[in-house]
């Protein structure tokens, strides 16, 4: 695992408390890092925190709304470059 591919790379610290994670992708998560959480499961941890990092509604309804948001810029340059209204 290259562990310069995480929020602030190399610089910053391995592990990251819950509401850290939810601040970075609130606020600078790239649009391709919010859709990898489409998957994302728990995988170590109790059920507790593996409940509360997937109920984070902030990061699911980013996913959604950068998705959404993506697919409309699309569309609007797609029917710009046809010459067309979206």
């Amino acid at each position: 695992m290259d562990m310069r591919l995480r929020p602030g790379g190399d610089r910053a610290p391995l592990v990251q408390s819950l509401d850290e994670m939810e601040y970075y992708y609130t606020v600078s998560g790239e649009l391709w890092e919010r859709q990898s959480l489409i998957k994302a499961v728990p995988v170590a941890g109790t059920k507790q925190l593996g409940k509360d990092v997937m109920n984070r509604s902030p990061l699911s309804f980013f996913v959604v709304c950068w998705t959404k948001e993506y697919c409309v810029m699309w569309k609007n340059e797609e029917a710009y470059r046809r010459g067309t209204s979206a």
